[in-house]
């Protein structure tokens, strides 16, 4: 969020859900650079950035996969399973 010059990405607390205002987004793709998780990607037919907001917290992908390979988990159970895989994830 704190590359983005526009002020275009909020993270919902609540669910921790990071968002980018496409009407603020003004495509310098600064936040593609700067993600981690490589989760911002830049679309070149809308040109500006975009990521998956998982449907406000009702993924449609996690709902119609019909042999459940994809699964929702909050922030706290994603890092337990991501710890248990990878070992101390330093800091979290």
């Amino acid at each position: 969020m704190a590359a983005c010059p526009a002020g275009a990405i909020h993270r919902d607390d609540n669910y921790g859900i990071v968002y980018i205002n496409q009407f603020e987004c003004v495509g310098c793709r600064n936040c593609v650079l700067a993600c981690p998780w490589s989760m911002p990607r830049f679309d070149e037919d809308l040109g500006m950035v975009v990521k998956c907001d998982l449907c406000g917290g009702e993924p449609e992908c996690v709902r119609v996969c019909p042999t459940n390979a994809t699964k929702m988990f909050s922030e706290e159970e994603a890092v337990k399973i991501i710890s248990s895989m990878l070992g101390d994830l330093h800091g979290y």
